[in-house]
């Protein structure tokens, strides 16, 4: 039962985190971003049994991520509305290291299916970001269908490959380590 609370409780911390980084995102909060990530990541190295490993998934993956989305920004598949260069960074990369906080809890168990994974990559990414232009964060592409394709290719790819590091990283033994 409580590995089940443990799993349940982290994915409800990554969505609050994903919901108000969002809505700050689209207000031109950026701050709120921060304040909220930096506290979700923060509260899950603490309690990790590998917070040093943790924490170098979690922070590597969001450079690489936040990377993609600057890519995909300059290929026209979204702009963020507020606009600011130094605002997308911080927003993108907090939306990034939110993701990686559920990769130990309560994602563990796909870091050795790798098709799954993508699958949850392809049909996950799109949706967050059609969820974001919904709320008001970003603007898709001048073909929304291109745009979610293009997030469906990128998630696809970066989800196994960030599972893949953080059994590399943290191990099998660490990661189903429920203590999160």
């Amino acid at each position: 039962m409580i590995r089940w609370l443990v799993i349940i409780v982290n994915l409800f911390a990554y969505d609050i985190c994903w919901t108000l980084t969002m809505f700050g995102a689209g207000r031109s909060w950026w701050w709120v971003a921060i304040g909220v990530t930096g506290l979700s990541v923060a509260g899950q190295l603490a309690i990790s049994p590998v917070w040093r490993k943790e924490a170098a998934i979690i922070l590597g993956g969001a450079l690489v991520g936040v990377a993609t989305d600057a890519i995909g920004m300059r290929l026209g598949m979204f702009s963020y509305r507020a606009g600011s260069g130094v605002q997308f960074w911080i927003v993108f990369f907090a939306l990034w290291a939110n993701f990686g906080t559920v990769l130990r809890p309560s994602l563990f168990w796909m870091w050795n299916r790798p098709l799954l994974a993508a699958l949850l990559g392809a049909a996950g990414g799109p949706l967050a970001y059609w969820i974001g232009s919904r709320i008001g964060a970003i603007d898709l592409g001048d073909s929304a269908a291109a745009s979610l394709v293009w997030f469906s290719a990128q998630y696809a790819i970066l989800t196994p490959a960030w599972m893949f590091a953080a059994r590399r990283v943290i191990g099998e033994r660490a990661g189903r380590d429920l203590r999160s």
